[in-house]
């Protein structure tokens, strides 16, 4: 939604026997207004106010210098944070009332010093609580004042990327175990940049909170019952502002603007304005596909209502009395009229709008690259479409392709003689005409000369064959082989100890992976190996890598900047990975072809190409019984990655000379699997690999 900011008139219900005060800047504070008090190394910005900088330990604030009558109120401010100086984002703000009393503290207030001069403690406690962070039941002294925080960082698990508000009082620590609550369900992110709108109302007993992102529209709104706030001040006026902390995590917090308006307990600010009218984009018309409809009003802080039978009405607290809330682009499909009405807590409601769609649209057939012939290798066939937005369903059985099909998400394998054919739908647009392709597929042998070795457990490991070798803890359990337990910084493999020539093959396995908490602290990964006979000096069989990231894989003993000390290896990876290198995040469905023993990730050096099989609905952190088959031509190795339980499909290919990454025709194969801080249990459930 596209917001300006607006100055609004407010009819105030003043305390009779108190004195009114308003507090307004609703455009900003470039004038640097001589009623405003900046403690310690809150400064102006522009137009704004820098509460905190992204500097460790600070504890800044900013008050309004006169007390304000707080029996009941009105106050709206914007702010934002900027998180790009640290991954480690923290800690917040809050806004607060203060005693204009002897009562707090001489030495946080010192004699005759007025409130607005008081600070409380960095990090965690917002420059408000002078709780010791150290010692949390230590909350002496206590101070007389209220906050409400908004809070990036999550205290309780020592962790950034938090969205928490809480209402506290007393000088108590604004952290767990007193209660706080998590906007992130809303849709609220902090960390995201945006400018942000919080409105605080109290009314003598409650105090409703409602946050909103100005750019997406997300809304978070809580409502604090049974709130008495003179009682916690101590009086029926208070010094009013703002305060940040920043701990070892940092962040650069902006105040933008803010407003406050007294009035009466049990009354509220009423509206003399009526909202700007929705604007519709794009306009009214006929279009030749479906169309996503951006909703905005020029009148800052209002919402907006939607529905397509008329007479949309907002119910004056934000939400919407009649139709639904807007909260990004409404999708136009078919032919159908939108209609829009603007308003909320401060507003009267707009004149309503409207905008009438027509469309008139189909979908381009898909191509398939190559197309229809005889092939004497393994094919990988793209599907595309010239329908930008369109998704592609396949059949390779014959049967006419429907929305229930195989969805297309990368190059399809074809290595046998089989016909591929395929629609493409688009929402709101009629589905393709079928596009068809016939592949003969002629595979030629390796060779003269070359020994076949065939690999066959399709059924699993239960007759535990001599002609495996389980190198370090990895050990046979039930059918199946268990690569790795859910143990930190574990390293092990599982080889063929016979040599199989690695011209051209097909091998195929399962496997599942079972996360201790999914998909929390889940990983590192396994993967698919081939490695010469000559690579180390014993049997290659008993080869190991290091754990964690590297799958057991590379001997590179640990990441970028300890890259230079990896070994050359004649071997190659194809990897599973279930945790997020670049990133430090689990939760990941990484995979990807490496050799010559480099460390498997982005962030090697230089960075290792890897692909994300998430998009695809892969997730090996399901507990899934997940089936890969690898295709090797002698030019191109082919990758497909399936769900056994909800069909999801994964597919990629490789360019890769294996003989020359592995220094010969032969080479022994297996797997090798890891973990580190993150932990996973990997169990290997059958295997097959055929030379073609």
């Amino acid at each position: 939604m596209v917001l300006s900011l607006a100055v609004m008139t407010l009819r105030l219900l003043s305390p009779a026997a108190d004195a009114q005060t308003v507090i307004s800047y609703p455009s900003g504070f470039a004038s640097q207004p001589s009623q405003l008090w900046l403690e310690n190394a809150s400064k102006y910005s522009g137009s704004s106010i820098q509460i905190t900088a992204a500097i460790g330990h600070t504890a800044n604030n900013v008050w309004f210098k006169t007390p304000v009558n707080e029996q009941a109120f009105t106050t709206t401010f914007t702010f934002h944070f900027n998180c790009s100086a640290s991954s480690d984002c923290g800690d917040g703000m809050g806004f607060m009332m203060i005693c204009q009393c002897s009562e707090n503290p001489t030495y946080l207030n010192p004699p005759n010093d007025p409130g607005y001069t008081y600070s409380g403690f960095s990090s965690q406690n917002f420059s408000w609580s002078n709780c010791d962070p150290s010692n949390t039941p230590e909350c002496s002294p206590l101070i007389k004042g209220i906050l409400v925080k908004f809070d990036l960082y999550n205290d309780q698990t020592g962790e950034p990327g938090a969205e928490t508000t809480g209402y506290y009082t007393g000088g108590e620590i604004p952290q767990y175990p007193n209660p706080q609550y998590d906007m992130s369900g809303s849709g609220i992110n902090m960390q995201s940049g945006d400018e942000f709108t919080c409105t605080l109302t109290y009314d003598g007993s409650n105090l409703t909170e409602t946050l909103t992102d100005t750019v997406t529209k997300t809304q978070y709104t809580h409502t604090y019952t049974g709130v008495n706030i003179p009682a916690a001040i101590g009086a029926n006026t208070a010094f009013v502002g703002f305060g940040g902390g920043t701990g070892a995590a940092v962040v650069d917090t902006y105040l933008d603007s803010w407003t406050y308006s007294a009035q009466s307990p049990g009354q509220t600010a009423v509206p003399t304005l009526s909202a700007a009218a929705p604007a519709f984009s794009p306009a009214a018309g006929t279009y030749s596909r479906a169309q996503g409809v951006t909703l905005s009003t020029a009148s800052s802080g209002a919402v907006i209502c939607y529905n397509t039978t008329g007479s949309p009405a907002t119910n004056g607290s934000g939400g919407c009395a009649n139709g639904k809330l807007y909260t990004g682009p409404v999708t136009v499909s078919s032919n159908e009229t939108l209609y829009a009405v603007a308003g909320g807590t401060e507003y009267n409601d707009s004149s309503v709008g409207n905008a009438k769609y027509v469309i008139q649209n189909s979908v381009s057939t898909p191509t398939l690259l190559p197309g229809s012939g005889t092939y004497s290798s393994a094919q990988s066939v793209t599907l595309s479409d010239a329908t930008s937005d369109a998704t592609i369903y396949y059949t390779t059985d014959g049967t006419t392709p429907t929305t229930s099909s195989t969805k297309y998400t990368g190059p399809i394998t074809v290595s046998s003689t089989e016909t591929l054919e395929a629609i493409a739908v688009a929402a709101g647009d009629t589905n393709s005409a079928v596009a068809s392709a016939a592949y003969t597929i002629t595979l030629s042998s390796p060779g003269a000369g070359n020994s076949q070795v065939v690999i066959d457990y399709p059924s699993g490991f239960a007759s535990q064959p001599s002609q495996l070798w389980l190198e370090n803890a990895s050990v046979y359990s039930g059918s199946s082989i268990k690569l790795t337990s859910s143990n930190g910084n574990l390293a092990n493999n599982a080889w063929y100890k016979t040599p199989v020539n690695v011209q051209a093959f097909t091998t195929t396995f399962t496997w599942t992976a079972s996360c201790p908490a999914k998909p929390a602290r889940c990983g590192d990964g396994m993967g698919f190996m081939i490695i010469s006979k000559s690579n180390p000096s014993s049997a290659g069989f008993t080869y190991s890598g290091f754990s964690g990231a590297q799958i057991s894989w590379s001997k590179c003993s640990g990441p970028p900047g300890a890259t230079t000390d990896c070994p050359s290896i004649k071997s190659v990876l194809v990897k599973f990975d279930l945790y997020n290198n670049s990133t430090n995040t689990d939760g990941a469905n990484l995979t990807g072809f490496y050799s010559d023993g480099v460390y498997p990730h982005e962030t090697a050096e230089p960075p290792q190409p890897e692909y994300n099989m998430a998009p695809s609905d892969i997730s090996m952190q399901s507990g899934h019984l997940m089936k890969a088959t690898l295709t090797y031509t002698g030019t191109t190795l082919m990758e497909t990655v399936t769900d056994t339980v909800t069909g999801a499909t994964y597919r990629n290919s490789y360019s890769a000379d294996i003989p020359s990454l592995v220094g010969g025709n032969t080479a022994y194969v297996g797997f090798g699997g890891s973990t580190g801080a993150a932990t996973v249990t990997q169990d290997l459930s059958s295997w097959t690999y055929t030379v073609e």
